[in-house]
């Protein structure tokens, strides 16, 4: 509804002189700027909100006017990343034209207060996500837990309550951090119910409020449900669609907490869920498109990365939503998908990257895009490595280095995740033992360490292959702090096998003629971090052992 403005009429009299004629009208607090602040501020500044500026209040909307004015004229605020020019999403936070003009003109008169009566009786925020004010389910950490000074950086995991005593559909998610300075980003994983005994191994080995977790919740197959970073909001799915959460399943929430220019303090954050009663036609799953090989080096001012993956599947990716995640350095994150008649579609663009807003955004209704059987989605990430583009820690500028991909706030990522959505399909389980039988065909296979962990994955069936090529690519690419990665490598391997999948003439020829070098190059580099321990965690996931690697 659109905000009324106050007729002030300035009456000057002058002796028996008639009346000069009325001014013009002139915007006050409650008859247009509190509507305008209500539509595009105060989903978070208000008391309690995110924002430090409470502008549901007059003196102080008053007070921050030209620092408002000035952050709107920036594109600072309201925040909003995405480019317009790529695509429009549900939920926008963008400000017309209009309603800065009222706020200019509310400063020009003075930004008088007007009178109550003039208050329009609902304004409806940009951006509201008209969630029910009460979820149905909420999960905190099971006590504080104070992060580890032993590194900058602390990788830790919660169980979030008991096993699921029924198959729920979550239509909703947000996630609220306890120690909002300390905490990087949080992540929920769904474990499957043939992994929940070896999750709760993990648990009961480590002393202390749940245990470490570098890299993933320690066990596999998983699937991430929702998510939190600096600036996200709550994660909604479309009406018709829900994440599945099967009978008999846990939550694990990773959190990484980085120390640098952090004050110590316990942290216990907080999973709020919304629940649907009954099955959804379509079911949700988060895709992650990573690119592990980027490198960017010391004094680049303009690096990137490309990453092309394709659908190598029968079925056609229904994409209804975007994210992208980098770290400090990063510039601009795009994503779109190239169909086979050269169509290019803007999923996102993030044109001025800011680690501090980050969220999904959610494709408008009837705006899914599809990406059909062999049609592809590039990533493109670029980042600032200059001097002049350091971060500030402890009040220093730091010296610009060589950056690989890494879990660490010093390392990058050039990251995205696509919502999905598919038919909704009873849960069948996997069963607890997807791998046997690699180990004794591993220990036999006279290949390098690639080739035989591939050879026996296969054999073991297609779980297993999913389970140990993911885990195995990911625990090499970042491993803990101070263990050298296999990143690029790593990426080589995930491509290779990517385009090979595709291939008309067989993708097991495709393999032994094309990826052959990208394999031992992996074998060469992952074999020290493997004997160092670093995916320990990860083999008795899936059920197997390397020590015997080729």
């Amino acid at each position: 509804m659109s905000s009324r403005l106050a007729l002030f009429a300035v009456l000057l009299a002058a002796g028996c002189q008639a009346a000069a004629p009325a001014a013009s009208p002139l915007p006050t607090w409650y008859g247009a700027a509190k509507g305008v602040y209500a539509r595009n501020c105060t989903v978070c500044h208000k008391p309690g909100g995110a924002g430090p500026i409470d502008f549901t209040n007059y003196d102080a909307a008053k007070a921050a006017l030209p620092t408002a004015l000035a952050d709107i004229a920036s594109g600072r605020m309201p925040p909003w990343m995405p480019d317009p020019n790529c695509r429009h999403y549900q939920d926008e936070r963008l400000m017309p034209p209009a309603d800065v003009t009222v706020l200019q003109a509310w400063q020009t008169a003075g930004a008088p207060l007007g009178d109550p009566s003039e208050e329009p009786a609902a304004v409806t925020p940009t951006g509201d996500t008209s969630l029910p004010p009460t979820p149905d389910q909420q999960l905190q950490m099971p006590a504080p837990y104070t992060p580890s000074t032993a590194a900058n950086d602390d990788y830790r995991c919660f169980l979030l309550g008991d096993a699921l005593p029924t198959e729920q559909w979550m239509t909703a998610s947000n996630v609220l951090p306890g120690a909002s300075g300390l905490v990087h980003h949080v992540l929920i994983f769904m474990v499957f119910p043939e992994e929940v005994g070896a999750l709760q191994a993990l648990d009961d080995a480590e002393p202390g409020p749940g245990y470490t977790c570098f890299g993933g919740p320690g066990v596999a197959p998983t699937q991430t449900i929702a998510a939190w970073v600096p600036g996200a909001t709550p994660q909604i799915m479309n009406a018709d669609a829900a994440v599945r959460l099967p009978k008999g399943a846990r939550l694990v929430m990773q959190v990484h907490y980085n120390l640098q220019g952090h004050t110590l303090a316990p942290d216990q954050s907080t999973l709020q869920m919304w629940l649907r009663p009954t099955a959804p036609q379509f079911m949700v799953r988060a895709m992650p498109v990573a690119d592990l090989g980027l490198h960017l080096a010391a004094g680049d001012a303009h690096a990137q990365a490309e990453l092309v993956t394709t659908n190598t599947g029968k079925t056609p990716w229904v994409i209804v939503s975007a994210a992208g995640h980098m770290h400090r350095l990063g510039t601009e994150i795009k994503v779109v998908s190239l169909a086979a008649s050269g169509t290019e579609t803007c999923l996102m663009d993030l044109p001025k990257w800011d680690f501090n807003w980050q969220q999904f955004y959610r494709f408008r209704t009837g705006e899914e895009v599809y990406v059909q059987p062999g049609e592809k989605v590039k990533m493109t990430c670029t980042w600032d490595n200059s001097a002049s583009h350091q971060p500030v820690i402890n009040g220093v500028q730091a010296t610009p280095k060589d950056v690989w991909w890494g879990e660490s706030t010093a390392d990058e990522m050039c990251l995205s995740y696509l919502s999905i959505v598919e038919p909704y399909q009873p849960y069948v389980p996997t069963g607890a033992d997807a791998c046997k039988g690699f180990d004794a065909c591993f220990a036999g296979c006279s290949g390098d360490m690639a080739t035989c962990m591939l050879q026996c994955s296969k054999a073991a069936g297609s779980v297993c292959q999913r389970c140990v090529v993911q885990t195995m690519m990911q625990c090499t690419a970042e491993p803990p702090p101070g263990v050298p990665g296999c990143g690029p490598q790593a990426q080589a391997i995930i491509t290779c096998l990517n385009d090979c999948a595709g291939q008309a003439t067989g993708a097991q020829a495709c393999v032994v003629s094309q990826c052959l070098g990208d394999l031992s190059a992996w074998s060469t580099c992952a074999k020290p971090v493997v004997a160092a321990g670093a995916c320990d965690v990860q083999q008795k996931a899936c059920g197997i052992s390397l020590k015997s690697a080729p």
